[in-house]
């Protein structure tokens, strides 16, 4: 798991928020095999209704076009980053072929 984290820059917010796209979605959008750069993180609140468990992350990206994504993952009570999936089922999950993967 990719461990960077900033804030994105709050002028740039409100526009980011409003254009992304969930990266899981970049094949539906046409944009498969684009590159992407990360632009920055916000924090989007408690995971499951209570901060006890962690803080909700949301990466934000722009593609090669300046289409901008994004993807979550959780910010654990211990300071640690994980994905969404590794907060949801306890182990990373794999899309293989549009199929899910369980590793």
């Amino acid at each position: 798991m990719k461990q960077d984290y900033w804030e994105i820059p709050p002028e740039n917010l409100e526009a980011v928020q409003q254009k992304a796209w969930s990266i899981e979605n970049m094949a539906a959008h046409g944009a498969a095999g684009r590159n992407c750069s990360y632009i920055g993180s916000t924090r989007k609140g408690a995971l499951d209704g209570d901060y006890r468990n962690g803080t909700l992350i949301h990466d934000y990206f722009i593609d090669e076009t300046g289409q901008y994504w994004f993807s979550a993952r959780a910010l654990l009570p211990n300071g640690d980053l994980v994905s969404i999936n590794k907060y949801l089922f306890g182990h990373e999950v794999e899309k293989t072929g549009g199929k899910r993967k369980w590793s």
